[in-house]
């Protein structure tokens, strides 16, 4: 596998409304998109989880973080 791939999952019963289960599924593949290295062959799923209210600086944050372990 040549390149790194992204699986998302952001649930229904986590998030009710279709707009916030669409932002956070965007923010993530911006993420990724942006600040993965190419040439890292990976494969990552995020499953997103309702457990606090974070800023969009702060979710940012914590993707950056576990994309760069």
């Amino acid at each position: 596998m040549p390149y790194a791939r992204l699986g998302i999952v952001v649930s229904k019963k986590q998030f009710k409304l279709a707009v916030l289960r669409n932002c956070n599924k965007r923010l993530v593949r911006e993420t990724f998109r942006l600040h993965l290295l190419r040439n890292r062959p990976l494969d990552i799923v995020v499953m997103a989880q309702r457990k606090k209210t974070l800023s969009l600086a702060d979710k940012k944050l914590q993707l950056l973080n576990l994309f760069n372990q």
